[in-house]
C-alpha cells in the first residue's frame, strides 16, 4: 500500500496539531488553571491519526479517559475543546464533563470514559447496530492496554465476536496501568494473542510508526465496514508523561529517565518528519509552516488563557477587574432582563466580596434578575449568608470567566450617578 505524499503532510499536521494543544493544556493545568484531573498523551499521537484518517465522517470513535488525541483526530476543535476543559458552556458537553468526558456525537465521537475498559462492550454494541441495520458504519474502541485485564474487554470481544460486529478494538499500549508496567501484570508477551480465544484477526504493532498504524487500520476498518468482523490492534507506544498531570515527578517514582529518553527517540512526529525530508518530499521550511499549524490554533491557545487570568483588552487606567465590571455597567444602561456575574469574587479581599455583595443587591432592586455563577464555594455561600443575594435569581456554583469588581466608580457608572 503506497501512502502519497500529500497524506503524509495530513497525517503530520494532525499529530502535530494533537501535540501543540496538549502540551499548552499541560502548561495551563499546571498553573493551576484547568479544573479537575487531566491525562496526556503526549507520544501516542500516531495511533489515533493513524486510525482516523481512515474513517468517514459518519463512523464512530469511542474514547478513554486519556483521550484528547482521539478527540481532536477525529475531527474535534480547539475552541470547544478549550472551552471543555475550562468548564465553559460552550464546551463539547457545556463545561459538564471536562477532560476524561469528552461526547459530540457531531463528529462521530461518541463518549470518552472515566472507567478502564468503560468503552469497550459500549462499542460493540454501536458496532452490532451497524451491523443490525446495514448502514457501513465502522466504529473504533481506544483503551489502553490495563483494560485488556478487565472483564469487559473479554465480554466485549466475545460479543462483538458472536455478531461480527463493525468494529475495531484498539489496545494504545504505553507500557504502564498508572505505575504497573506491564510485565507486573501480564503473562503474555503481546495482548494481541487474546483475539484467538474468539477467533478474530489479532496483530500486534509500533504504534510510534504512523505508517505503519495507517495501513493495519486500513485492514480492519475496511474488514469490519464489509461485515466480516472485529480485529484486535495492539499498539505499542509510550506515554511521556505520567500517568496524569501533576503526577510527583512526572512518573519517575515507578521508571527511569533513561526509560523515558529512550522513547522519547521514538518520537512518532520526528519520525515522520525525517521521513518526509529524507525522500525529499518535504522541505524544512514546509515542515516550519506545517508546525505553525494555523492562525485559529494561536488565537484559541491565547484566547483561554487571558480569559482566565482575567487579563483584558479594555484601554485606560482602571485596573482589570474595574475595566470588566464598567463594561458591565455600560450594558445595563439598556436596561437587560438578566444579567450574568461569573466568579465576581475570585481573587478579592473579604471587604470587596462585600461590595460585590452590595452590587448585586442593587442591580437586583433595579429589576435586573442576577445569575451569580462562583466556583469558590464557601465564598458564593458568605455572599448568600449576608442578605445580600437573597434575591438573586440563582447561584450556580461552578467557575467559568470574567472578573466583575466592585468599586464606586464604577456603581456610579451603572447607576447613572
Amino acid at each position: 500500500m503506497k501512502i502519497d505524499s500529500k497524506l503524509k503532510i495530513k497525517m503530520l499536521y494532525e499529530m502535530l496539531r494533537i501535540r501543540m494543544f496538549e502540551e499548552r493544556i499541560q502548561q495551563l493545568y499546571l498553573q493551576g488553571r484547568i479544573p479537575g484531573s487531566m491525562h496526556l498523551s503526549t507520544g501516542q499521537e500516531a495511533i489515533p491519526v493513524g486510525f482516523c484518517l481512515n474513517l468517514k465522517s459518519d463512523d464512530y470513535i469511542i474514547s478513554s479517559h486519556r483521550g484528547h488525541h482521539h478527540i481532536l483526530a477525529k475531527g474535534g476543535e480547539y475552541k470547544y475543546m478549550m472551552a471543555e476543559l475550562f468548564g465553559r458552556v460552550t464546551g463539547y458537553c457545556k463545561g459538564k464533563g471536562g477532560s476524561m468526558h469528552i461526547a459530540c456525537a457531531k463528529i462521530g465521537v461518541l463518549g470518552a470514559n472515566g472507567i478502564v475498559g468503560g468503552g469497550i462492550c459500549i462499542a460493540a454494541g454501536v458496532g452490532f447496530a451497524s451491523r443490525y441495520l446495514n448502514d457501513g458504519k465502522v466504529t473504533i474502541s481506544f483503551f489502553g492496554e490495563g483494560a485488556s485485564n478487565t472483564g469487559a474487554f473479554h465480554e466485549g470481544l466475545n460479543f462483538a465476536a458472536l455478531r461480527k460486529s463493525n468494529v475495531v478494538f484498539v489496545i494504545e499500549n504505553n507500557q504502564y496501568a498508572i505505575s504497573v508496567t506491564r510485565n507486573l501484570s501480564d503473562c503474555i508477551e503481546k495482548q494481541s494473542i487474546r483475539a484467538s480465544g474468539y477467533g478474530i484477526p489479532g496483530i500486534t504493532i509500533d504504534g510510534n510508526d504512523v505508517l505503519e498504524v495507517y495501513k493495519t487500520a486500513y485492514e480492519a476498518i475496511n474488514r469490519a465496514r464489509k461485515g466480516d468482523g472485529p480485529t484486535l490492534v495492539e499498539c505499542m507506544t509510550y506515554r511521556w508523561h505520567g500517568h496524569h498531570a501533576g503526577e510527583p515527578k512526572d512518573g519517575l517514582l515507578y521508571r527511569s529517565q533513561e526509560e523515558i529518553d529512550s522513547w522519547k527517540k521514538k518520537d512518532p512526529i520526528k519520525r515522520l518528519k525525517d521521513d518526509l525530508i529524507k525522500n525529499m518530499e518535504i522541505r524544512l521550511t514546509k515542515y516550519n509552516s506545517v508546525k505553525s499549524i494555523n492562525k485559529d490554533l494561536e488565537d484559541i491557545f491565547e484566547r483561554f488563557p487571558i480569559l482566565w487570568e482575567r487579563r483584558n483588552q479594555l484601554a485606560g487606567t482602571l485596573s482589570g477587574g474595574e475595566q470588566q465590571l464598567l463594561a458591565i455597567a455600560r450594558g445595563l444602561m439598556s436596561r437587560p432582563k438578566l444579567l450574568l456575574m461569573d466568579e465576581p469574587s475570585l481573587g478579592l479581599s473579604p471587604l470587596m466580596i462585600n461590595e460585590v455583595a452590595k452590587v448585586i443587591q442593587d442591580i437586583n432592586q433595579r429589576g435586573v434578575s442576577v445569575l451569580l455563577v462562583e466556583q469558590n464555594i464557601p465564598l458564593a455561600l458568605k455572599v448568600a449568608s449576608r442578605g445580600y443575594a437573597l434575591n438573586v435569581g440563582r447561584i450556580v456554583l461552578e467557575g467559568d470567566i470574567n472578573e466583575f469588581r466592585a468599586t464606586e466608580t464604577v456603581k456610579k457608572a451603572y447607576l447613572g450617578e
